[in-house]
């Protein structure tokens, strides 16, 4: 059961320490009797139990694998016991499978379980899952027809107690109890996880469904209450990996209602966190939920307002409640299996004597559900040439970013939902790709598609096929590693299937992702390119291209897409495209407004202009498209150093800014002629990296005219704003918001030129892009960290003296600061820590070509160490006023002490001339010198003027005792 109550309790065990209770003599022993068995009322018929189950007691473990054992016996054709391994205590993990052919794997046959009892106080779902084993066989040897039919389709695997080290105590536990009704009152059916009392956990208080490894929170294997993975967590983890899991469920006690996947939100609160088959799992849990009227009855456990009201019997987990490393979440991240939990009853351990009456709730519900992993799509994956079975081969569903693979059989199984329509691809490593459109899963069983693959060694090009071996036409798809790349237009379903085909031919360096959808719910992609996709790593820069905001700006797009053919088909052949992909996260974004495309025009389908739709520096924000808010969230999400946005109409590179003050910000204006160029702080860097791409274009550096009122560029350049202000601007905003260096590039003087020109555009800015993209890596870069010297340190400021903006470093501890050849002060700073160092970046990264092995980036390491940060000047005044005080006080102890212990004037008469003196200059003639024996004054007084003895000892007097011009008095 998810509640509070449970968690104060584990709080509680560790507060108070566990102690074991099998020594406690128990007042009843909980054991299975012989007895006739019952029939329960309302049961449907393949729900009810078998003859011999009684409905009265809890089974011990040994009782339980007695069971097992005579429903294996009774059914031995169609079943086999097998232990998947053995809990902490050594008791062993038992699982029984039906099927036709048990213990081996057949051909188109799906493998679906259940896990029962992952937390040992949670019984009914354990003594459920033996009655659904005793039931199947009783059904099938009567020639139930729905039975035979299922354990003829299906394996079918039974595992009732994950945790029988807990089961055991819980059972001694409620030995101690006196009466039947006693067992679901708070106090003993939460108490069964109090202090002393290892029930819930395994034999080593560790939460089983707490220690499987989590996308978020688990490090070394080293998880929630300090436990490392247990035993039974590895044989269930084992056991998965060793079959090709469908479906599952497991059954937990404490509600009743479904839960699906997430259990974990990457917030750390309680919030719906969706997996990628949201969709499949919601339809998966009211296969269960509506075969038990009593979970669509809202908050049927009655616990007020500290349960949701479940108002259809389903919840998602994080929704409820999050937490980390669950079975569930593990089974759906790691294998093709598909596990929802089953919360079975309000109380954890109803009495045994209502066993009965929850069997017949739930029966018809189990069998249901194990009949769900017969929906979808299914079918075999073979080699068209030889027939043999490809074992590991993709299935993609469109939209839907997690894949299934094929069996060693060639078999798989893509759980969808009945009536929705899906475009789906099968890929398989040296295999010519298939993409399957426009199938329909029908509303009951699952359409069987089956797919027959050419080597990409038999043919260069493969054409449609002529004799598809399903029941649906079936195409093949580009072949991106062998297939010429063609020089045209393509569409936007092509460039999504080319997409998805590139990141599942190549998924070591790909990684392609949806940043959003458009004003017509098209997705807008991004596909990146990087050893080791996904992962940020330190002193790594992320680069970008931008392609097609405007619609009918298409060339683009297409030598965005000839780069990432380039990309890919040159890695690990060309040294210096390897280089490029290993040492950068490059991101290609061929596409961010489809729907202008489709209609050949620059808005988007709200008619809006995306580069007039960004907030502004003078003009402010603007209601922001959907193509606008994923693009500003793609790039907050990412720490990109550099960019490139693609336009036609012109023939040239642009640079911040693109406005200017005083504008009337008007959005929809365009190609109003400015007066005069407004740069940016970094406006040195982005001219140099304007020429870096104007001088390696084939034309551009000749300052190509394409209309009479184009003013002269530098060698291909300009100022944005000196050409025409525009409110709004991509690249500005970049700049502004997120520290993105980014160029507008206009590459052709036709917006839309034919397909005939696509090659030499391409040939033409081939060289330059990758130029431009190897420039991300000039400058300086580092890592900050704090004054351990390995502590990386997250948000530290990093200015650069002269240039009036400030990065910061990031998670990592690292900075990035793109930076022509020169010397520059740089200065780190975090609350009172400041460091300023002179670099030297060097020439060598203006003048290298494509292929060198120059590195173009300084390293710097910044060490916060306190030897190195300025003394504070706060902390400078309060400690001059300190000594100072202190001197004040000493002179006036000194002071107040001579004073109450002066001597007389006669004595210092007396003692004037024969001691070494305080007053007077050896070097002066009748300079004796002048003590005070009761008072001496080393170091106070200073060597007198040469004036007379009597005059000095005037003096002193009249200084130090206050008299006045009369005599001294004693």
């Amino acid at each position: 059961m998810r509640t509070l109550s449970v968690w104060c309790a584990l709080a509680a065990v560790f507060a108070y320490g566990a102690s074991s209770v099998s020594a406690a003599a128990p007042k009843r022993q909980i054991d299975i009797q012989t007895a006739a068995a019952t029939e329960p009322t309302g049961a449907a018929e393949t729900g009810s139990p078998v003859s011999e189950y009684n409905g009265v007691l809890y089974s011990s473990h040994d009782e339980m694998n007695s069971r097992l054992k005579a429903v294996a016996d009774k059914c031995e054709d169609i079943t086999q016991v097998y232990s998947i391994g053995k809990s902490v205590e050594g008791r062993e993990l038992h699982v029984i499978e039906f099927s036709t052919s048990p213990g081996k794997p057949q051909p188109g046959i799906p493998q679906m379980k259940y896990v029962g009892n992952m937390h040992g106080d949670e019984l009914l779902g354990r003594e459920l899952l033996i009655i659904l084993a005793e039931d199947l066989c009783e059904k099938y040897m009567s020639k139930n027809e729905t039975i035979t039919q299922l354990i003829s389709e299906t394996s079918i695997h039974i595992l009732p107690t994950m945790n029988p080290d807990g089961h055991h105590n819980t059972l001694a536990i409620l030995n101690e109890l006196d009466d039947y009704k006693d067992w679901c009152t708070p106090e003993h059916d939460f108490g069964i996880t109090k202090p002393n009392f290892k029930a819930r956990q395994n034999a080593n208080m560790c939460d089983l469904n707490r220690n499987f490894p989590d996308r978020f929170n688990w490090q070394n294997q080293h998880h929630y209450q300090h436990c490392n993975t247990q035993p039974e967590t590895t044989a269930v983890m084992d056991w998965i990996n060793d079959n090709n899991f469908v479906l599952s469920a497991n059954f937990h006690a404490g509600s009743i209602v479904v839960s699906y996947p997430f259990d974990g939100s990457p917030l750390q609160i309680n919030n719906y966190t969706a997996t990628p088959d949201d969709e499949v799992f919601v339809h998966l849990a009211h296969v269960y939920s509506d075969s038990v009227p009593a979970m669509n009855s809202g908050d049927v456990c009655n616990t007020g307002s500290a349960t949701p009201n479940f108002t259809d019997g389903t919840t998602n987990g994080a929704s409820w409640y999050s937490l980390y490393g669950s079975m569930q979440d593990w089974n759906y991240l790691n294998s093709d299996c598909f596990e929802i939990t089953v919360e079975v009853s309000c109380c954890r351990n109803p009495p045994p004597t209502e066993i009965e009456m929850h069997w017949g709730m739930h029966g018809n519900a189990l069998v249901k559900y194990i009949q769900a992993v017969h929906t979808g799509i299914k079918g075999l994956v073979s080699e068209k040439k030889t027939g043999r079975y490809i074992e590991g081969a993709i299935i993609a569903v469109e939209g839907i970013d997690h894949n299934v693979t094929t069996s060693p059989l060639g078999n798989y199984w893509r759980l969808l939902v009945p009536g929705r329509t899906y475009n789906m691809s099968v890929l398989a490593d040296g295999f010519v790709p298939i993409v399957q459109r426009d199938v329909t899963v029908p509303d009951s069983g699952a359409l069987e598609i089956s797919f027959e693959l050419t080597r990409t060694s038999d043919a260069d090009i493969v054409e449609e096929e002529e004799e598809p071996t399903s029941t649906v036409s079936v195409t093949a798809a580009p072949n991106v590693h062998m297939q010429k790349w063609e020089y045209k237009h393509h569409g936007n379903d092509i460039v999504e299937e080319y997409l998805v085909n590139c990141s599942l031919l190549y998924p070591d360096i790909t990684r392609l992702s949806v940043i959003g959808t458009s004003a017509k719910n098209t997705n807008v992609y991004a596909l990146e390119i990087s050893k080791n996709p996904g992962v940020d790593e330190a002193l790594k820069p992320q680069f970008k291209y931008v392609a097609n905001i405007h619609g009918d700006e298409v060339v683009g797009r297409e030598v965005t897409l000839s780069m990432i053919h380039h990309l890919l088909t040159n890695y690990g052949q060309d040294d210096e495209i390897t280089r490029l992909i290993d040492t950068t996260r490059i991101f290609l974004i061929p596409a961010m407004n489809p729907d202008g495309y489709a209609a050949h025009r620059r808005a988007n389908g709200h008619g809006v202009d995306l580069n007039r739709n960004f907030p502004d520096q003078y003009c402010g924000a603007d209601k922001a498209q959907p193509e606008v808010a994923s693009m500003m969230d793609f790039i907050l999400d990412h720490r990109f150093l550099l960019s490139i946005s693609f336009h036609g109409g012109a023939v040239a590179v642009f640079y911040p800014y693109d406005d200017s003050p005083g504008m009337n910000c008007n959005r929809k204006s365009d190609g109003i002629q400015s007066s005069g160029a407004n740069v940016s702080p970094d406006n040195k860097t982005f001219e140099y990296l304007a020429h870096v791409y104007a001088d390696n274009h084939q034309t551009m550096y000749t300052n190509v005219v394409c209309y009479d009122q184009d003013p002269t560029w530098d060698r291909g350049t300009y100022n944005g704003n000196h050409w025409y202000p525009l409110t709004g601007g991509m690249g500005d905003w970049n700049y502004l918001e997120a520290g993105v260096m980014e160029v507008t590039i206009e590459l052709t003087c036709t917006k839309w030129p034919d397909a005939s020109v696509i090659e030499t555009e391409w040939n033409n800015n081939r060289r330059a892009m990758l130029m431009y993209l190897k420039h991300v890596h000039m400058g300086v870069k580092g890592i900050v960290t704090y004054d351990d010297g390995m502590t990386p340190l997250e948000g530290a400021e990093v200015r650069i003296v002269g240039i009036d903006r400030v990065t910061t470093s990031g998670p990592l501890g690292d900075y990035f600061w793109l930076l022509t050849p020169g010397t520059y002060e740089i200065e780190f700073s975090m609350e009172d820590a400041k460091v300023r160092r002179t670099i030297d970046v060097p020439e060598q990264s203006l003048t290298e070509s494509v292929s060198g092995q120059v590195v173009y980036n300084v390293t710097l390491d910044f060490k916060a160490e306190a030897d190195e940060k300025e003394f504070p000047v706060e902390l400078a005044v309060y400690c001059v006023c300190a000594i100072a005080l202190i001197l004040v006080i000493f002179v006036l102890f000194k002071l107040v002490r001579w004073c109450c212990c002066r001597p007389n004037a006669d004595q210092i008469h007396e003692t004037g001339r024969d001691k070494q003196g305080l007053l007077g200059d050896s070097d002066h003639d009748g300079g004796d010198d002048v003590v005070f024996d009761a008072f001496p004054l080393e170091n106070m007084v200073e060597n007198g003027s040469a004036d007379s003895d009597d005059d000095n000892q005037y003096r002193l007097q009249h200084a130090i005792m206050g008299s006045d011009d009369s005599d001294v008095e004693d």
